[in-house]
Order: structure tokens, then sequence, then C-alpha cells
């Protein structure tokens, strides 16, 4: 942190939505005062810092990226898929989970999952004996509509 420039500090302290007023010294003593406080509490809450804490529990069961900061995750269970938006807050990771949208009625497992170009493609299991090898699903994330390939 000793290493950072006084604009790097600016932009994470806005982030952080205090003020980016004063030394790059002072700007530096209050990151550092930020995260002690935030590792206090995290410590306090019992939160392990090597996790991401997702704002709801989501039981997955494949996971793929979207983008940098953006996760999607299927649950066999709930038979959903989600979005998770991860950030930090200078200590641990946290994840926003947001319902993409639900299972096809044909699909009982998701084996594996990838995002190309705005498509989230979806190997899967369906539940009768004729589609127990797998079969692929599209679905578009930004009108959430599926089709099957």
């Amino acid at each position: 942190m000793d290493k950072l420039k006084k604009e790097h500090l600016q932009n994470v302290l806005e982030g952080w939505q205090v003020s980016t007023e004063g030394t790059v010294q002072q700007l530096r003593d209050r990151m550092k005062d930020i995260i002690k406080k935030r590792t206090s509490e995290d410590q306090k809450a019992k939160h392990d810092t090597k996790k991401v804490f997702f704002s709801q529990d989501v039981c997955t069961s494949s996971i793929c990226s979207m983008t940098e900061s953006i996760i999607v995750s299927a649950s066999d269970t709930e038979r959903h898929f989600y979005t998770i938006e991860l950030t930090s807050d200078g200590v641990a990771m946290h994840g926003l989970v947001k319902e993409l949208c639900s299972y096809p009625a044909e699909c009982l497992q998701v084996l594996s999952m990838c995002v190309n170009n705005g498509t989230l493609f979806v190997s899967f299991k369906g539940k009768n004996e004729a589609e127990k090898q797998g079969e692929l699903l599209s679905i578009d994330l930004t009108s959430r509509q599926s089709s099957f390939i």
C-alpha cells in the first residue's frame, strides 16, 4: 500500500464512498484505518476473509465466468440459473445473487456451462432415458430466452 500513487488511492477510497481529500500519506492512513476496521468487524462477525459471501444461499452445481466481475451459477436443487456480481470491500469478497431464469422442464442436471457473445450455453442431462446422454441449451442473457441446440 505504501507504493500506491495518489490517483489510485483516491479511486479506491471513492469506491468505498469516503473522502478522497488530503495528502498521499493522509490517504494511505485513511485506507489503512478502513481496512483495519473492516478486518476487525469481519473477524468479530466470524467471517472468513478467504471466502465469497453471497447475498443469499445458493446451492451451486455448476459455475462459469460471464465477465471479470460476474459469474453464472446453476443450481440443480433449486432448478435455477443465477448471476452473481462479485465486489470487494477491501477485506472480503461479496456476491450479489440475482435469479437469471429457471431450468427448462426437460433439464434434470446441469453438466457444464460457458458464456460466449452474450449467450449462456448449457450441457445437461434430461429427465427421460432418451435424454440421459446430455443435451445442449442456449440462453440469451439479455432476453433470457432459451432454445435447445
